[in-house]
C-alpha cells in the first residue's frame, strides 16, 4: 500500500450525483468483445479495514504496457468512493476523466472519448491527488466498474518519465483487442468482518532531517504535557481511522513559522496493528527515526526513549511500517 513531488497537493472533487448508475453518453458499439467478471480487474486487496470496508489498489499502464503508478480505491466515512493516484516520479496527469457503472453490461466495448466522461479534471499538473465520488448508497458483495483515463506529461522535460505524451488507463491489460485501446477495472464493496471500535492511541514520532529536528504536529506539546520547559515536539492523539499529520523540522518553541514543513505522515490502524507511512517533500530524507505508539500517553521527550527505533537509513516518502502499541506487545 499505499499507500492519503515538491509540496504535495491534493485535490479533492466530491461530485455529488443522485446515483451512482453512471452511463457514458455514447450507447457501446457492437463488437465481438465483451467484458466478462473474469476479464476487468478487481485489484489487490489490501486486507485493512478502512471506515467498515476494504480497499483495493490498481496499476496504471500508459501506451498500453508502460507501469505509470498506481491507484488506490476506498470507502471514505461518508460512504463516498476515494481514488488516490500516485504516479511515477517526474510524470504528473495534465487531465483525468472518469466514467463509473454499476452493471458489467453497462461497461462500453468501445473506447468513449474522454471528453464525454461525467467526472473531468483538467489543468491539472500533479503527480499525486485524489478524486472523490459521491454515492448513494454501497451495499456488501455490490460491485462497481471503473474507467479512468489520464493524460501525461513530464516535470521536467530534461528528465523525462518515459510516459510522457502516452495515453493512461488504470486497470488491465484487459480492454478490446482492436480499436482504440482502453482499460477497466471493477471494485467489489467488501465489509469487514469485524468493524473495530477506534481506541485513541496516543503517538510521539521524532525524525532527523539533515542537521534539524523532526516532530509530527500534534495537539498539544511537551511543554504543555509538563515534560520539558523548553524543549519544542508534540504528542499525536490517533483517534479517527485513518489520519494525517503534518511534520516539521526546526520549529524551536513550538513556533512553526520558524520551522520547515517537510511532509506528511498517515496513521491508519486495522484493530491491531498502527501502519505510519510517510509523504515527504521532495528531495526530503531522514536520517533517523523514532517513534512512540501507545495507549498511554508520552512520557519521555528522548528520542532514543521513545520506544521504537526504525533502520536502513535515510527514510524515503515510500517508507512504511507497521507496529503494536506498547502495551500490546
Amino acid at each position: 500500500m499505499r499507500k492519503f513531488i515538491g509540496l504535495i497537493v491534493v485535490v479533492m472533487l466530491a461530485f455529488v450525483v443522485t446515483s451512482i448508475n453512471v452511463e457514458a453518453k455514447s450507447k457501446p458499439v457492437v463488437s465481438s468483445f465483451s467484458w466478462t467478471e473474469q476479464s476487468v480487474d478487481f485489484g489487490g486487496d489490501f486486507n485493512i479495514c478502512v471506515n467498515g470496508f476494504h480497499s483495493f489498489e490498481y496499476t496504471i499502464y500508459a501506451g498500453q504496457n508502460k507501469v505509470a503508478g498506481s491507484v488506490v480505491v476506498s470507502i471514505n466515512a461518508n460512504g463516498d468512493f476515494v481514488l488516490n493516484v500516485d504516479l511515477i516520479d517526474g510524470a504528473l496527469a495534465s487531465e483525468a476523466h472518469l466514467f463509473v457503472y454499476s452493471e458489467l453490461s453497462q461497461l462500453p466495448v468501445k473506447r468513449v472519448a474522454p471528453g464525454q466522461a461525467p467526472y473531468q479534471l483538467g489543468s491539472l499538473g500533479l503527480n499525486t491527488f485524489e478524486y472523490t465520488v459521491s454515492t448513494t448508497e454501497l451495499v456488501d458483495g455490490d460491485s462497481f466498474y471503473f474507467v479512468f483515463h489520464m493524460a501525461l506529461v513530464d516535470e521536467d522535460v530534461l528528465n523525462p518519465s518515459g510516459v510522457a505524451g502516452e495515453t493512461a488507463y488504470v486497470g488491465g491489460p484487459n480492454g478490446p483487442t482492436s480499436g482504440s485501446w482502453f482499460y477497466a477495472f471493477g471494485f467489489e464493496v467488501i465489509a469487514c468482518d469485524v468493524v473495530f471500535e477506534m481506541p485513541v492511541i496516543y503517538v510521539a514520532f521524532h525524525a532527523v532531517y539533515g542537521e534539524e529536528t523532526v516532530w509530527a504536529l500534534g495537539e498539544l506539546s511537551f511543554i504543555e504535557l509538563g515534560l520539558t520547559n523548553s524543549r519544542w515536539g508534540w504528542q499525536l492523539t490517533f483517534d479517527a481511522n485513518p489520519e494525517t499529520f503534518d511534520l516539521y523540522a526546526g520549529a524551536a518553541q513550538n513556533d512553526l513559522s520558524k520551522g520547515e514543513f517537510i511532509g506528511t505522515l498517515t496513521l491508519s490502524w486495522d484493530g491491531q496493528y498502527v501502519t505510519f507511512t510517510l509523504q515527504l517533500a521532495d528531495g526530503v530524507e531522514l536520517s533517523e527515526i523514532q517513534i512512540h505508539v501507545d495507549y498511554l500517553p508520552v512520557d519521555t521527550i528522548s528520542p532514543g526513549q521513545l520506544g521504537y527505533q526504525a533502520s536502513d537509513a535515510p527514510f524515503t516518502s515510500s517508507w512504511t511500517v507497521s507496529l503494536l502499541p506498547e502495551s500490546d506487545r
